[in-house]
């Protein structure tokens, strides 16, 4: 326990949010992305 919180405590809480951030919220991350590079596609293609 004692090392996991010092894991914690040196820089490993940010690598553990951002673990957890993506396993909450890997789904939605995923749709949001998609939808960024189809839009982006249809503006590039707009564009040309």
């Amino acid at each position: 326990m004692t090392k996991f919180t010092r894991k914690v405590k040196t820089g490993g809480f940010l690598e553990f949010t951002f673990h957890y951030i993506g396993w909450v919220g890997g789904g939605l991350m995923y749709v949001i992305v998609i939808k960024w590079f189809l839009w982006s596609g249809r503006k590039v293609k707009n564009s040309e």
